[in-house]
């Protein structure tokens, strides 16, 4: 969400606007940082940012 909000922001006030391929990473890397901060759920169990990698896939 805080990607969105931070593009509609520099449209409206500087009308300046990110290309999509530019916007999509930022939002895979926020997502991802989020994830690695997120401990496992059990010790032998993988990581959240294990199974977002298992269902991702770029474009």
């Amino acid at each position: 969400m805080y990607c969105v909000w931070k593009e509609r922001n520099a449209r409206i006030f500087t009308s300046i606007s990110t290309p999509l391929p530019v916007l999509r990473a930022a939002v895979d890397r926020l997502i991802r940082d989020r994830l690695l901060s997120c401990p496992a759920r059990s010790p032998s169990g993988p990581s959240l940012l294990l199974l977002y990698f298992a269902s991702y896939r770029p474009r």
